[in-house]
């Protein structure tokens, strides 16, 4: 027997059963089953759905128990069960039912009513409910909580379902001790569902038992704000504000707090507090919150510890502006989190309208162990911006939250939230730029959505971790770089689907069954692998219940969005490691080919294992079963992957890709076929481009048509080919490549490539804008953002078609247009012309702008894209129109001319044309654009450069920021037309022209114009308006910016006299010498007139840039010849100049005659260098060359002067840096009364005049800075110096030749040297003066050239006069008076080691007994060999009177010694030469010591008879010594010494006579002192007193280089001694 439903007429007629309703207990479980059979027209599938209608006081509700399979006819009995769960609703019910209805199946698995489902008989039989198990009434937690849970308390209990909302809250009645001694049973007042309740065991499979949380709502200290008046939702806030103290807050319940729709209004807000370190917030309780829960805003390092938010409206846990960091939020929960209606949002700016529990905008925080368990969107949510926001944007305006790292993100929980249970979307997504961000051991399950939803993201990883029973488990969408790694996933879970079977099998608690597939990890083929795209990873992960079972149509564990196509897959996407349970399906392609609008047959996986798969342990790709991917492959290379997956295996393969960007503007129809040249394969693709809405996306230039290429890597070569929908060949105007999949691919090479260029067609190129006058619309014309529009009135007026770029939000918007880059070729130019004019904010009136400094005016660009993206810029056009200034609201014609490079003709792989630089929301509009092949005429070069009278245009003159005009009022010549430039704000502000250097040379030009400045009541009489007003005068300014951009201002020299009156014309005349550099190839030349002050006009004619006579330029050729042109002043003052500076402006160089020669004056100097200047050719300047310098100069001043002749040089003229200043000579002292003056020198070429790019001569005066300075007979050529002819002269100067002058100089600081006639000795003889010393050893001194000097005696002797005012009083000299040394010589040598050595000449000269006296001064010295050892320096200078004492000298001489006075003869007969004094002193000395310097030896003479006698002792040791030849003394050989002696004292007196030696000479050490003897006591009565003595020589005197006897007086030391008739002979 069995129940038999017949004759049915709708759905729900049905078998029907009331159930007892005293048997209904809220928690009941009841296991039902039944068995049916179905009688069905056409045999067409019915489901039974089995329901529960439960009804109070007539009103009924109903729940679904089961919806069983679908059966047919032939299917016979089918049996059904499930599990019934009876709610709080129909335990209350007065009336219970059971129903079974009968409903049709569609296509897509959803139930609907159709005819045969109504009418179709059906047979039940074996239908039971029984009992299974009672309500839950009470929970097993850990027995640390029963301290504070007690009776009374609330408790929540989280969603187990789907459903955000399905939580519970129960009152705890009791709590007792469990059978577990680490658990306590908690007595609830009402019962749970049972589902809630189970805990899975430590490392199981949590797939096996997943319990929900359990959490307190009671806390013993509540904050609870007033209870609001009707709808309105303000309650209370706390706010901790801009306070760094540490804050804890702990075990509070705060309710009913926050006050929607009102910013910082929050329950617990920390606001702006910077780092708050120590702040805790643990364990409180946010419930009922009106606007949010847990806030921290512009606050760092505080602790969010186990706290609970429930029932809250808006993002709960929340970072507000995206700058806080190093927070730490662990172990909290939140539950129950709503969305905020729009009526009490803050603004529509925040999103809490789509709440998350964790609301995260800055990634550099902690987050461990927390629960997000329901809310009314998603659990966390990163949601990462590009820029910091509101207050905290100021103090952090560099930081960029997106691409920050994560800093710990772990163990966290994402269930039943109604979409998402981890996302980066909605917003910027998140990109960190240095480490993947890891996303470790999250549990994200039964939420609504995705487990993990990763969009617009990149650099991603999710490690470890448990997904199970979401809609999609990981979530890759539109992001790359990303991974799964050592995951657990699951798809529709038995435990799940247990909870959802008990619950009733309701549509809002399960995902399946549905026509929507479950799907593990998603994969996404946005990204076209461009920059650091690196695609997917998948590896160490396991797959469960993901296929036919879950009852979702197409569940799998991988595969392919089909939502969005870009035409790529990214081939660098692969997996290893995966694991895959019975109940799942591995991956399928089918959905993404077939399904949707994607049609995406470019998947490329790369199975590095073979675990996706079917060669386990094989590498492999797993390809799109498409042409698109396998028609280059050789055959066999592939197998089908089976089951119908669209798929096939490659095992082996390795692919690389390549993808091309070409204009969007070309059909959709646009192939590229590739083809192997070797194999003949061949593949068609179609382009893809995603941007085609109502906002002109298809007209950006920045969107392309793309197309990719997959290659294997080990084929071709192959040729790419761009096609119509025909089939024939074109260029799409511009084609980009990039390669992409190098990094982390598989092999090691590029296949080669080759795309093909079709050839050019005849004149193509003759005009590189298409539909350049809008004839075709827009054809042709894209934009860089701002909108596209056609305007309705062009040049031609209204019906002729313009160009318009509208809705303008940067100045760099505005229309553009790509060039075929084939037209690209080198050398080639373009003359680019537009009219253009521009309309104002909202369609208003063109607001005009200002070429000349270029604000706000429209500009044009050629930006150029090379290999990698490179982007480069070319000025086409920015600054003045064709006609000079913008004229606001008419159209504009614009001009430029565009010359391609070597880099835009090789390299250049897109060149896109655009118009930007008005203001932001000023529309440009364009019509009549052109861009043709330019041909310059031939350049026939002349030395004139610029020739212009105005005549009859601007010439290409423009005003250098200032408007420009020709006028003819008030002209040089009554209507003749000049250049006017007016309203000058700006002193550089002039008239302007580009000049053509190709004509131009190194060298001298010439600049003439007639000029006039003007400004009323400018003028006072007579005098300038540069001198009046202390402003420039009127010059000229070169210039110019080279290759690199780099910027240089050269100033001409003026010539022209001061303008002395208003409205008067001037002939101008300025020069400038033009060197290699200033005339090389660069991106600007320019000549402009500048100089007054602002709001002076300037007005310009007949100007004229010629080069200067080839006379005014030196013969650099052979650099043989004088070095200076026009030194005579014959022709005019060029190329002389004076300084260029703007304190030298007064300051004028003329050429003046006098008896009928030309000399140089210069005038009006107020600096003591203000004067002339000459710049030398340094192609003819070679270090150590010698040049002599020779010029004539008079000075008009009363005051003695001179002139100091200066050598500058510069390593590079146009950067102001590496100069040196020489001083060539001083010129003779003179004033005006001794008229011309010669001055000469000797001049060498140092290494940095050698290596400079500037070296000139500059001539200063000092004393007298305001004296006019004349100049005339310049030269400056090579010197040769005559041979060297040796003799016993080794130097003589007598300063008459001022050539030689030019070697001597002043030793030290001293005050000036030159050379002067003022009281020679001898009228009108010209001597040498040292002024000015500064101290005792500054004086006279020269290099000594060691040629025909050889060691032996030489003797030095001069004219000297000293000199200082009341320096003398009556015969006492200079030295004897002021207790100073008197004037010697001294040789100075400074050896190749750098050591210094200093040797005083013996001097024998009388002491200087009065002023202005020329004296004659004579001294000796032997010279050694080590002497003239070649060294860095040999030198003689005079020292020796104080500071301020001036030393002139004439004749100096230094010769040889007689032969008799030098070296003993050979046989060493007598140690002694000239003993008896006939000859000179020599070779005897005096000490050389300072307290000896007053004593003196001389030889006087008595009846006929020399001697020596030392006058001027006051020491005793003050006496006469002689040097020993070193090679005649032996160790032990006696000697005969004698000598005569007279002592001029009273005081009996004695001479002793000691011995000297020194190892070496130039070392202070090793020395000896010994008697040689003591000679007989005497006085002067005595007379002359013979002394005889013997003396044999020691082992260190026979030793020693330097061996020497000198004569000590005890007794009177002050007394004169004589001497005469030495002797010294071996025995």
């Amino acid at each position: 027997a069995f129940f038999r439903n017949s004759r049915r007429t709708a759905t729900w007629h049905g078998l029907q059963y009331k159930i007892t309703p005293s048997c209904v207990t809220e928690g009941d479980i009841y296991s039902f089953s039944s068995k049916f059979r179905v009688d069905v027209n056409a045999d067409q599938p019915v489901q039974i759905k089995v329901q529960i209608k439960s009804s109070i006081g007539g009103v009924g509700a109903w729940k679904t128990v089961k919806i069983c399979p679908a059966q047919t006819s032939s299917d016979g009995w089918v049996e059904c069960g499930a599990d019934i769960s009876f709610n709080e609703q129909q335990s209350q019910s007065d009336e219970v039912e059971l129903y079974f209805e009968t409903w049709a199946v569609d296509d897509n698995g959803d139930l609907v009513q159709l005819e045969y489902s109504k009418t179709a008989v059906v047979d039940f039989d074996d239908i039971s409910a029984s009992f299974v198990k009672g309500p839950v009434t009470s929970l097993l937690v850990p027995s640390g909580v029963s301290p504070c849970w007690g009776s009374g308390s609330k408790v929540l209990v989280t969603s187990h379902t789907i459903k955000y909302d399905d939580q519970n809250v129960r009152t705890i009645t009791s709590s007792e001790p469990a059978s577990s001694p680490d658990l306590t049973r908690l007595v609830l007042d009402a019962p749970v569902p049972p589902s809630v309740t189970t805990k899975a065991h430590e490392g199981a499979n949590p797939n096996t038992a997943r319990a929900v949380e359990v959490a307190l709502l009671s806390r013993n200290a509540v904050f609870t704000a007033a209870t609001t008046e009707g709808d309105k939702k303000s309650g209370g806030h706390v706010i901790i504000f801009h306070t760094a103290a540490p804050q804890l807050i702990e075990g509070v319940e705060i309710n009913n707090f926050g006050q929607a729709g009102n910013l910082g209004r929050y329950p617990l807000h920390f606001h702006m507090c910077g780092s708050s370190e120590g702040s805790a917030i643990s364990k409180n309780l946010v419930r009922e919150s009106f606007q949010r829960c847990y806030v921290l805003h512009g606050t760092h390092n505080v602790t969010l510890d186990s706290n609970t938010a429930y029932d809250t409206f808006g993002h709960c846990f929340l970072l507000e502006d995206g700058a806080e960091e190093d927070n730490v939020m662990q172990y909290n929960l939140g539950a129950l989190t709503k969305a905020q209606p729009q009526e009490d949002m803050i603004s529509q700016e925040e999103t809490d309208d789509e709440p998350s529990t964790y609301w995260l905008t800055n990634p550099v925080n902690t987050w461990e162990g927390n629960v997000a368990a329901g809310s009314e969107r998603s659990g966390f949510w990163f949601e990462m911006r590009e820029h910091v926001r509101g207050p905290s944007q100021t103090l952090h305006p560099e930081k960029r939250p997106k691409y920050l790292s994560l800093k710990h993100f772990n163990n966290n929980i994402a269930h039943s939230n109604s979409e998402h249970g981890l996302k980066t979307y909605p917003g910027a997504g998140y990109a960190p730029t240095e480490a993947q961000a890891a996303f470790t051991n999250m549990e994200s399950f039964r939420n609504r959505g995705d487990g993990v939803f990763f969009h617009n993201s990149r650099n991603l990883a999710v490690v470890g971790g448990f997904m199970s029973d979401n809609r999609i488990q990981v979530d890759f969408d539109r992001v790359t770089n990303t991974r799964v790694s050592d995951a657990t996933i699951t798809g529709y879970s038995p435990l799940y689907k247990s909870v959802v079977d008990t619950e009733g099998n309701n549509w809002y608690h399960r995902h399946c069954p549905s026509s929507h597939a479950l799907v593990g990890v998603q994969l996404h083929t946005y990204w076209s692998g461009e920059g650091d795209a690196r695609g997917f990873v998948v590896e160490n992960t396991s797959f469960e219940h993901l296929g036919k079972e879950t009852t979702c149509e197409g569940s799998h564990a991988m595969n392919v969005d089909n939502y969005e196509d870009r035409g790529y897959f990214d081939i660098r996407t692969s997996v290893s490691g995966l694991t895959f349970d019975g109940n799942t399906e591995p991956f399928e392609a089918c959905s993404a080919k077939y399904d949707g609008v994607g049609g995406i047959d470019t998947i490329a996986i790369r199975d590095l294992d073979g675990s996706l798969s079917t060669g386990a342990g094989t590498e492999s790709y797993i390809l799109s079963d498409s042409d698109r991917m396998t028609s280059l492959l050789e055959d066999g290379t592939c197998t089908a992957l089976p089951d119908d997956t669209c798929a096939v295996e490659c095992p082996g393969l390795c692919l690389r890709s390549k993808y091309y960007k070409i204009s969007s503007l070309v059909s959709s129809t646009t192939q590229l076929q590739v083809v192997d040249t070797v194999t003949g394969k061949s593949v068609s693709i179609y382009g893809y481009f995603d941007e085609t809405d109502e906002n002109d996306e298809d007209t950006k230039t920045y969107n392309h048509r793309t197309f990719h290429v997959a290659l294997p890597e080990q084929g071709g070569p192959f040729t790419a080919t761009f096609v119509d929908n025909n089939d024939n060949a074109f260029w799409p105007t511009y084609v980009e490549e990039v390669t992409d999949d190098t990094p982390g691919n598989c092999g090691t090479s590029d296949p080669v490539i080759t795309v093909v260029e079709p050839p050019v067609p005849e004149g193509f190129c003759d005009e590189l804008i298409v539909n350049g006058d809008m004839a075709n619309g827009d054809e042709g014309w894209l934009h860089n953002e701002g909108g596209l529009d056609l305007h309705d009135e062009g040049v031609d007026g209204p019906g002729d078609s313009a160009l318009k770029s509208d809705s303008r939000a940067g100045t760099w918007h505005g229309v553009a247009q790509f060039l075929d880059t084939r037209c690209l070729v080198e050398g080639e130019m373009y003359k680019f012309q537009a009219q253009i004019k521009m309309e104002g904010i909202g369609g208003s009136a063109d607001p005009g702008c200002d070429v000349w400094t270029n604000s706000g005016c429209p500009a044009v660009y050629m930006r150029y894209e090379t290999a990698g993206g490179n982007s480069h810029y070319v000025n086409i056009f920015d600054g003045p129109t064709v006609n000079g200034d913008w004229a606001t609201g008419e159209w504009n014609t614009v001009e430029g001319l565009l010359t391609v490079t070597q880099d835009m003709a090789v390299n250049a792989e897109s060149a896109l044309v655009y118009f930007n630089g008005a203001s932001v929301g000023v529309n440009i509009i364009v019509d009549n654009v052109s861009m043709k092949p330019y041909v310059e005429e031939p350049i026939i070069c002349s030395d004139v450069i610029v020739e212009e009278d105005f005549s009859t245009s601007f010439g290409g003159w423009e005003g250098n920021g200032s408007p420009f005009s020709l006028e003819t009022a008030d002209s040089h010549t009554s209507g003749d037309q000049y250049f006017a430039v007016q309203v000058r704000p700006q002193s550089w502000h002039g008239p302007l022209i580009d000049i053509d250097v190709g004509c131009m040379s190194p060298g001298l030009y010439l600049l003439t114009a007639k000029l006039k400045v003007h400004r009323n009541g400018n003028f006072v009489g007579t005098a300038s308006n540069c001198e009046l007003s202390d402003d420039g005068c009127t010059g000229v300014t070169y210039y110019y910016r080279d290759s690199s951009d780099q910027s240089y201002w050269k100033g001409f020299t003026t010539v022209t006299p001061y303008l002395t009156t208003d409205e008067e014309w001037t002939d101008f005349a300025a020069y400038y010498v033009f060197t290699e550099h200033d005339v090389a190839p660069g991106n600007a030349h320019r000549i402009y007139f500048n100089g007054p002050e602002a709001n002076i006009d300037i007005m310009v004619d007949d100007v004229r840039l010629v080069r200067a006579p080839a006379e005014l330029s030196p013969d650099v050729s052979t650099c043989d010849g004088d070095l200076i042109v026009n030194g005579d002043a014959e022709l005019s003052v060029l190329p002389f100049t004076q300084p260029f500076s703007t304190n030298a402006w007064k300051t004028k160089l003329v050429s003046e005659s006098e008896a009928g020669n030309q000399y140089f004056s210069v005038k009006n100097r107020w600096g003591n260098w203000h004067g002339l200047q000459y710049s030398l050719p340094t192609s003819c300047l070679t270090e150590g060359d010698i040049y002599a310098f020779h010029a004539r100069f008079r000075i008009h001043s009363s005051t003695p002067s001179h002139v100091k002749v200066v050598v500058f040089s510069q390593a590079n003229p146009d950067v102001d840096a590496d100069k040196s200043w020489d001083v060539t000579v001083d010129c003779p002292t003179q004033t005006q009364d001794d008229g011309w003056v010669e001055c000469a020198a000797l001049h060498t070429i140092t290494s940095h005049q050698g290596s400079s790019g500037l070296v000139k001569w500059q001539l200063e005066v000092h004393e007298d800075i305001y004296a006019v300075v004349d100049y005339d007979d310049f030269s400056f050529a090579p010197y040769v110096e005559e041979p060297t002819v040796c003799s016993d002269v080794i130097l003589f100067e007598d300063f008459s030749d001022p050539l030689s002058r030019s070697a001597w100089w002043g030793n030290g600081n001293s005050g000036g040297n030159l050379l002067s006639t003022s009281n020679s000795h001898t009228p009108g003889d010209q001597y040498f003066s040292v002024e000015g010393r500064t101290g005792s050893w500054n004086g006279p001194i020269i290099d000594l050239d060691l040629t025909c000097l050889s060691p032996g005696l030489h003797f030095f002797s001069a004219k000297i006069k000293l000199h200082l005012a009341d320096l003398f009083s009556g015969t006492a000299s200079n030295c004897a008076a002021n207790n100073q040394k008197c004037i010697q010589a001294v040789y100075y040598r400074r050896d190749v080691n750098d050591q210094a050595h200093y040797r005083v000449p013996s001097t024998v000269t009388p002491i200087q007994t009065n002023d202005e006296e020329w004296f004659e001064f004579a001294a000796y010295y032997t010279f050694t060999e080590e002497d003239l050892v070649s060294g860095n320096a040999h030198r003689l200078y005079f020292e020796g009177p104080e500071a301020n004492v001036d030393i002139h000298i004439d004749d100096v001489k230094i010769m040889r010694a007689p032969a008799e006075l030098t070296s003993p003869p050979s046989t060493c007969d007598d140690l002694i030469v000239n003993g008896d004094a006939e000859l000179a002193p020599a070779p005897f000395t005096q000490p050389f010591s300072t307290n000896a310097w007053k004593t003196k030896l001389i030889v006087e003479q008595e009846n006929g008879n020399n001697y020596f006698s030392i006058k001027g002792r006051w020491g005793n040791w003050h006496g006469l010594q002689y040097h020993l030849p070193a090679a005649c003394v032996n160790e032990g050989i006696a000697h005969t010494f004698s000598v005569k002696t007279r002592i001029h004292s009273t005081t009996p007196s004695h001479a002793k006579i000691i011995m000297f030696a020194q190892t070496d000479p130039n070392i202070n050490a090793d020395k000896s002192w010994s008697l040689l003897g003591h000679c007989p006591t005497q006085t002067i009565d005595d007379g002359w007193v013979q002394c005889t003595l013997s003396y044999s020589f020691t082992a260190h005197q026979a030793q020693a280089e330097l061996i020497k006897f000198y004569y000590e007086v005890p007794e009177d030391i002050n007394a004169v001694t004589d001497y005469d008739d030495f002797s010294f002979t071996p025995n």
